[in-house]
């Protein structure tokens, strides 16, 4: 090994004794060999500890035990600042790498100095088995941004990114909400700020088990994961703001986020499942997600868009389809009555000779 190695592992533990020694020795494993690991295991937790401290006989391992509870996001925090290296890496605890992960990683910054971030594809294993992947992106920054509304692109924060971009992205808010998609919210920030790469293999292994952190909160009451829903997705759209040129980029990160919101996430449909939902319940997501992006007021929609709350909440219930069956029909009845019977079922049965009367 170099004097002075070129990667920082960061690799946060926490009620993670089972599974960390394989993430652990699967780091061991690899053919690149210049770089340092730190393991953080939070809230004081022994048993996790115990489980990594053999790997301190290699020196390139330092375990820290944190006394307080950090939280994944604030312990994330913890781990990228740690890092005097170029290149930063996170590993989950219950993760694992490649043996060629980081060499092929590395060599391919190497060889394109300006890219921020190379990440690779995911090969999904333990209880479902399938390879997962994502685009690099492309555009202008707000298209780059507006895609990812759109989909939620993640798997860029667990690639090799140079620790210069740590401080142009900041860090990991550390919320109640259990800081959900701070992670998408990341690279949502890394692709608008620069070149993101793709690694066309499955050199990241994760595991699917019920006690990842991403199953955990499946076990929140169906109240809680409501509010954790609204405020993350206030969060993403205030994060893709930053992006917005004009009015009317402004009016299609809102649309799309509010599609998201209330109409299809069907990627997110494990936290958060969308289809049951009625007309009335999408339409109150729409209103709560609006009440609270005016609660927070970090956020001055109507300044920007020149329009009242209670009428970007009205606009939002249209954008999204969620316009009640009679207030259709009254705009129908007014502005063009012709096509009011074949328009709407309520129409025909109002007017007569309809379905209705069958």
């Amino acid at each position: 090994m170099s004097r002075t190695p070129r990667i920082t592992i960061g690799i946060p533990v926490f009620h993670g004794e089972a599974l960390v020694a394989d993430a652990l020795r699967s780091v061991q494993a690899q053919t690149f060999r210049d770089f340092k690991v730190v393991v953080s295991v939070d809230g004081g937790d022994e048993r996790s500890a115990a489980a990594c401290r053999p790997f301190e006989r290699d020196p390139r391992f330092r375990v820290v035990v944190q006394n307080e509870r950090l939280g994944w996001a604030g312990n994330i925090n913890w781990l990228t600042h740690q890092a005097d290296t170029e290149f930063f890496i996170y590993l989950a605890q219950d993760d694992k790498i490649d043996p060629v992960a980081y060499e092929t990683l590395l060599a391919h910054a190497d060889r394109h100095p300006q890219t921020l971030v190379v990440y690779p594809d995911i090969q999904w294993f333990g209880a479902r088995d399938w390879i997962q992947s994502e685009p690099e992106p492309t555009g202008s920054p707000v298209e780059k941004t507006i895609a990812s509304l759109a989909w939620c692109p993640w798997i860029a924060f667990v690639g090799l990114r140079r620790t210069e971009l740590m401080g142009m992205t900041g860090d990991l808010l550390v919320d109640q909400s259990q800081s959900a998609l701070e992670d998408v919210i990341w690279v949502m920030k890394a692709r608008r700020l620069g070149t993101i790469h793709r690694i066309a293999r499955p050199l990241h292994m994760k595991r699917l088990h019920d006690g990842m952190v991403t199953m955990s909160k499946r076990k929140l009451t169906p109240d809680v994961r409501r509010r954790i829903w609204i405020d993350a997705w206030t969060r993403m759209l205030a994060a893709a703001l930053d992006a917005a040129e004009n009015t009317g980029d402004v009016r299609k990160m809102l649309a799309v986020t509010l599609r998201r919101v209330a109409v299809e996430a069907p990627d997110m449909d494990w936290f958060l499942d969308l289809r049951p939902l009625v007309l009335t319940e999408r339409r109150r997501l729409v209103a709560d997600f609006v009440a609270n992006l005016e609660q927070i007021g970090t956020i001055d929609l109507p300044a920007r868009l020149g329009e009242s709350w209670a009428a970007l909440r009205q606009w939002g219930i249209k954008e999204c389809g969620l316009e009640l069956e009679f207030g259709r029909f009254l705009r129908l009845a007014y502005r063009q009555p012709r096509k009011l019977i074949a328009a709407t079922s309520l129409g025909r049965r109002l007017i007569g000779g309809g379905e209705s009367d069958r």
